[in-house]
């Protein structure tokens, strides 16, 4: 039987999604070893019992967002899927017959996506999305009126 010191050693490594512990002996220890590693192996679980609530109800949810341009009034249809208060997709249709609203709403159509999926719904929030601004803020006003249903 061989004794081998360890120094200090403490290794969290993450194995295919399973969380998994390795632990020592301190150096002024010594631990043996016969054929079997002289490490303690403990796997440990992500389940611990600990439940992740939610804020915000799965499912997908549509709201319409009126506003005005300089060419006169319009809107976009907003709808957005949420799981686990985070953004899955979203869907814009805009509502413009023409001119600079209609290419606006197409320029913001276009980015929107990369703009939101994988956000928690309370962090979005849009600036200029590829140039338009108006369209950001009726979306801006969809998502708070989907928060503010409380999905």
């Amino acid at each position: 039987m061989e004794k081998t010191t360890l120094r200090s050693l403490v290794l969290l490594t993450i194995i295919t999604g399973s969380i998994f512990t390795f632990v020592a002996c301190s150096s002024n220890q010594s631990a043996t070893t016969s054929g079997n590693a002289a490490v303690n192996f403990q796997p440990v679980t992500q389940d611990s019992g600990v439940k992740v609530t939610t804020k915000y109800a799965d499912g997908t949810y549509t709201v319409d967002a009126p506003y005005g341009t300089p060419g006169g009034d319009t809107a976009i249809t907003v709808t957005v899927s949420v799981k686990d208060d985070t953004v899955q997709d979203v869907n814009v249709v805009g509502q413009a017959n023409g001119g600079a609203a209609k290419r606006y709403q197409g320029f913001f159509i276009d980015g929107i996506k990369s703009e939101v999926i994988g956000k928690k719904l309370d962090d979005v929030k849009v600036g200029v999305v590829n140039g338009a601004s108006l369209t950001s803020g009726a979306f801006n006003e969809a998502v708070n009126a989907i928060i503010a249903k409380k999905a």
